[in-house]
């Protein structure tokens, strides 16, 4: 008979219960997900390939023989080993409406169910959502097992898991406890025994002795008590003081490289505990610096450190301050420290472990009972870590062991040989328990699962009380275990040595590398801790009282907030004690700065000696807290030498007073009258002002407290003029609590170089004033004038001087001038000093004034007299404004006037004036009393009332009108010479005026241009006769044809010629001949004639 063995995969009925997929048991009507793994793997050894039902219904297969089966889960086995049988089928729908047959499975025996799909009809995806349609019993062998699946199997899972230790000794590895003891002493001669003194001597001085010499002063030996030493006769001791400056050295041959221990015993020397003290150098580095502070008694000084195989050398070097004041040295020892490994501890009971000292013999006796049930083995460390062996210990055995050796005592376990406990004082008894088979593990520390590929954080956990962790069920893929430190913990070295079970797998971050996990991989994963090494950093805010920048022991600043900054950033705060000091201790390596808060007294200078009693303080921040600068602590370093000190603060004060009796001094200090509200500022070194001011009280005197210590001046200013009439006396006549300090004069003087030291006074920085010369006394003055032109202002003229000093003017408008020199006034105006005159320019400031317009400008002036004092007034200036055009020009003329004509032909001869027409009456002050000598008739024809002079001729009254009106002609007024009508050729007669012909000879024949030629051309442009009854269309040939004294034709001809060349759309403006018109108003049969009158343009354009 043929067996063959088949396996499908299911799932359990209570698996799918557990992961919610199914609620309750499956039967008719039941929906559940299907999962995404089968969670068992059937399998079943048959001698036929089918698999039986129970159509008995009596939990049975009907197949009673040749089939056993095991059902895998993930608990391991769920069966029990029988055979199998298919309970019933259910006929299932998914939500697409997809049908499958699902088997029900159980064993013989067994409680639980199982389900498969049979594969003829297919298998649902994962999270398809099934329903159960109906439920029928398996009947017969009709189920083949190869049709049989459930799915794929979960895939196979891996874990990581390790532990948290604490590396004790910090080398990487996770040791059996460790025993530290020490080597051989090698320093020969540390008691300092083998000298060269002679008994009861006391003390001597050589240049070496066994095993030591001296690179500077001698070796100085003393024994007894001497000068304080509490020191026996026979007991030698190296003296340290400043009698020598000593340096006493010993080399010393290393023959292994690693940590060393030095120690000493060290006593004061001398009573001067500030000033005693040694440095102990190491290779020529300084190691450590030592201030006693005991007299009588030894304290012990222990230093660790690192040596090189080889020569080592030690000095030991004096720095005190004086002879018999420094420290006293014995018993320096140099010993290599030993590590030994110590295991499991033992659960015995060791009872009188204990050691005694036989001082005569120099013996060690070893006492032991043994009460466990243990051998044990009594040993001694040797200088080299060598265990050695003394004794056996049976159980229940007391021993008492003597011996020459005084080493480490220990006990060990004789099954396992480890070391279970140690004897580590045999002169006092002293008992250590060592326990535990390897360094300690730690409890509670976080260790993260990283996913290898993205970094993403996948799990946490914390380790358990054995320092244990795991992450189990983990797929295979790629990750990375990180560790975080607890506080004061860091991650110790990585990968050390060669046995990966001992060391520590992650790296200073606490980050181990990747870990490639595969199915069913197991990895160990350890993390190794130790302690930070801590630094601290600490000194002593002082109060510097002796001004030496030194703290000298003086009083210590309480009560003070320090603050410490790592990187820029404040992380911690203290207060200092009663003595002024503070310290911020477990301190990480870094770069700190320290913060003292601010006292009512400056700071020191900084780092102006030695680091342990200077100040640190080299800035100070925006609140005048002390800041320190960067200070860069290594690890586990100490730095108790950052220190801040504060000084006293000064003050300086003095008097304002009046010297009343011309001695240039104070009289008996302060008799004579003060001088209140003197302005007093207080200048730093440099002259500049501090920002700090004071007034004089009513006596005078003036004080600035609070200084710090330094070089100031003092300004003395007068605001509200209470020294007028007063000046500076002479400054340094005589004593210097009398007199006067102050250089310059009564308005501002100043006292330079004035030294303050901390926490003084530095008083009589004085200034004095008497009566002096009197300022003049300037007048106010008024000026007006034209814009557009030059005002004069001779204000000297009203101005005196009380004390007939003489004067003259130092500053216009509040800026310097001098004679010769211009300055332009704020509002534009340039004023020029001239022999003492103010020469006024208003042109181009006040250009925009037009005729009739005005403006007022104030302008400061300043006299100065010959004595020195000054005084100002004031000069108001009206300025006029210039017609800015013709228009606004002949527009600023009154409307009326009064006038008398003279005319050249009432006389006789006939006179070559013309017509001359005098003004009266126009209210008009440019116009009344004015005689126009370039006046001219409009009219030939019509009346006009003249006679020779002015005393006989007829007043008449007329409208004043433009030049350029051409209302004042006829309307029949035709010029002869060009035909146009009289108002149309104003243009040429303007011109014609414009050019002053009468003054102006050229083109004249006969070298010489009359006025009546003139008027004669005028008429050609005015007038054109009626040749019936004058004889002639032309005025000029007419009245030329009267009287050769008229002039000549041919002079005439030339001003026309000119006119109709150069006077076609003339306007008179600035610089020119303007005109206005005079027509008579009422007319009358005898005066009926409009004149023209010609004046200059410049004289009219500005009524002032």
């Amino acid at each position: 008979m043929t067996y063959k063995t088949y396996e499908f995969t299911a799932f359990s009925e209570a698996g799918l219960q557990e992961s919610g997929a199914l609620s309750g048991n499956l039967g008719c009507g039941s929906t559940f997900t299907m999962p995404q793994y089968a969670d068992v793997c059937i399998s079943v050894t048959d001698n036929d390939p089918y698999l039986s039902g129970d159509s008995c219904h009596n939990e049975n297969a009907d197949d009673h023989s040749g089939q056993h089966a095991s059902i895998e889960g993930p608990g391991g086995e769920q069966g029990n080993g029988g055979q199998i049988y298919a309970e019933q089928y259910f006929w299932v729908q998914d939500q697409y409406g997809n049908w499958f047959l699902l088997i029900e499975i159980e064993q013989e025996g067994g409680s639980g169910d199982y389900f498969t799909f049979h594969q003829s009809y297919g298998m649902p995806s994962a999270g398809a959502e099934l329903t159960v349609k109906s439920a029928c019993n398996v009947n017969s062998n009709w189920i083949d097992y190869k049709c049989l699946d459930g799915g794929e199997k979960p895939p196979a899972t891996g874990s990581i898991s390790g532990t948290v230790w604490c590396d004790v000794d910090c080398d990487g590895l996770q040791d059996a406890c460790v025993l530290e003891t020490k080597g051989e002493n090698l320093i020969k001669n540390g008691d300092f025994e083998h000298n060269p003194l002679y008994s009861h001597q006391g003390w001597g001085t050589f240049g070496s002795i066994e095993g030591w010499y001296a690179t500077s002063g001698h070796i100085e030996i003393m024994e007894g008590h001497h000068w304080g030493i509490n020191n026996n006769y026979g007991n030698a001791v190296l003296e340290l003081d400043a009698n020598y400056n000593s340096t006493v050295c010993q080399q010393v041959h290393v023959e292994t490289a690693g940590t060393y221990c030095l120690t000493l015993d060290y006593q004061m020397r001398g009573h001067d505990a500030s000033t005693n003290g040694f440095e102990v150098y190491v290779n020529g580095v300084l190691v450590e610096t030592v201030h006693p502070t005991k007299e009588g008694v030894f304290e012990e000084l222990e230093l660790s450190f690192d040596l090189p195989a080889g020569t080592a050398r030690i000095d030991l070097k004096a720095i005190g301050k004086s002879d018999c004041i420094g420290t006293v040295i014995d018993n320096v020892e140099l010993r290599q420290v030993i590590e030994q490994p110590v295991g499991e501890a033992l659960d015995i009971n060791v009872s009188d472990f204990k050691a005694t000292w036989d001082s005569s013999s120099k013996h060690v006796a070893v006492d032991i009972c043994n009460n466990s049930e243990k051998t044990l083995e009594l040993a001694w460390i040797d200088y080299h870590g060598n265990l050695v062996t003394y004794a056996t210990i049976e159980p229940g055995e007391a021993k008492h062991q003597g011996t020459y050796t005084t080493h480490n005592w220990v006990l060990i376990d004789n099954d396992s040989g480890d070391i279970i406990a140690l004897l580590e004082d045999p002169f006092n008894g002293q008992k250590v328990t060592i326990g535990g088979d390897s360094e300690p593990v730690k409890e509670g520390v976080t260790v993260k699962l990283i996913d290898g590929d993205t970094g993403a954080v996948l799990d946490t956990t914390t380790t358990d009380e054995n320092g244990n962790y795991e992450f189990d069920d983990l797929p295979a893929g790629n990750y990375k275990i990180m560790g975080v430190a607890p506080n004061g913990q860091e991650f110790t070295l990585q990968d050390v040595g060669n046995d990966d079970s001992i060391d520590s797998d992650v790296n200073g971050n606490g980050m181990s590398g990747m870990i490639t996990l595969g199915a069913g991989d197991e990895v160990d994963i350890d993390l190794g801790l130790k302690e930070k090494k801590l630094g601290e950093i600490g000194g002593r805010y002082f109060c510097d009282e002796n001004d030496n920048d030194r703290d000298d022991g003086e009083p210590g600043v309480a009560g003070k907030t320090v603050w410490l900054l790592k990187d820029g950033v404040q992380i911690a705060s203290t207060t200092t004690d009663s003595n002024g000091d503070y310290c911020f201790e477990d301190l990480e390596e870094g770069n700190y700065s320290v913060v003292f808060e601010a006292d009512d007294k400056p700071f020191v200078g900084a780092n102006v000696g030695d680091d342990e009693d200077d100040s640190d303080v080299v800035n100070t921040d925006g609140d005048g807290n002390g800041v320190t600068s960067d200070i860069s602590l290594a690890v586990g370093e100490s730095k108790k030498n950052v220190d801040a000190g504060v000084e006293p603060l000064g003050s300086l004060s003095g008097r304002y007073f009046c010297d009343t009796d011309g001695d240039a001094q104070d009289n008996n200090n302060g008799d004579e009258p003060g001088v209140a509200g003197i302005q007093v500022m207080l200048l730093d070194a440099n002259g500049s002002p501090t920002g700090r001011t004071t007034m004089t009280d009513a006596q005078g005197n003036y004080a600035f407290l609070g200084l710090i210590a330094g070089t100031y001046g003092v300004k003395f200013t007068d605001p509200d003029n209470v020294t007028d009439g007063k000046v500076l006396i002479q400054a340094n006549v005589g004593d210097d609590a009398s007199d006067s300090d102050a250089i310059g004069n009564a308005t501002e003087s100043v006292i330079e170089g004035i030294v303050v030291v901390s926490g003084a006074d530095t008083p009589d920085n004085d200034a004095g004033i008497e009566d002096g010369n009197q300022p003049p006394t300037p007048a106010d003055d008024t000026a007006m004038g034209c814009a557009d032109t030059v005002i004069m202002a001779d204000v000297l003229t009203n101005d005196s001087d009380p004390d007939g000093d003489t004067f003259e003017i130092t500053m216009v408008d509040g800026q310097d001038i001098a004679e010769g020199e211009t300055i332009t006034t704020s509002e534009g105006t340039n004023v020029t000093l001239d022999g003492g005159v103010l020469k006024i320019d208003g042109e181009d400031a006040y250009a925009d004034l037009d005729i009739g317009d005005s403006d007022v400008e104030n302008i400061s002036y300043k006299i100065t007299d010959s004595a020195g004092n000054s005084a100002s007034a004031n000069l108001e200036v009206t300025f006029k404004g210039d017609a800015n055009s013709l228009e606004s020009l002949v527009a600023s003329l009154p409307s009326t006037t009064k006038y008398q004509v003279a005319a050249g032909n009432e006389l006789d001869p006939i006179e070559d004036f013309g017509y001359d027409v005098l003004l009266s009456e126009s209210g008009d002050a440019r116009l009344d009393g004015v005689v126009f000598d370039q006046a001219y008739c409009l009219s030939f024809e019509e009346a006009v009332a003249t006679d020779g002079s002015f005393l006989t001729a007829p007043t008449l009254m007329g409208d004043i009108l433009d030049g350029k009106d051409g209302s004042a002609f006829l309307d029949t007024q035709v010029g002869l010479k060009n035909g146009l009508a009289a108002a149309e050729n104003l243009d040429l007669i303007n011109w014609i005026i414009n050019e002053e012909f009468h003054v102006n000879s050229a083109g004249s024949t006969d070298g010489q241009f009359s006025d009546w030629e003139i008027q004669l051309a005028i008429w050609e442009l005015t007038d054109t006769l009626d040749p019936q009854f004058w004889g002639t269309d032309s005025a000029a040939d007419f009245v030329l044809g009267l009287d050769p004294a008229y002039g000549q034709r041919e002079d005439v001809d030339y001003i026309l010629t000119e006119a109709m060349n150069n006077g076609e759309g003339f306007c008179a403006g600035d610089g020119d001949i303007a005109t206005f018109i005079v027509d008579p108003n009422p007319p009358t049969a005898e005066n009926s004639q409009p004149f023209i009158m010609g004046f200059k343009y410049d004289d009219f354009d500005c009524i002032c």
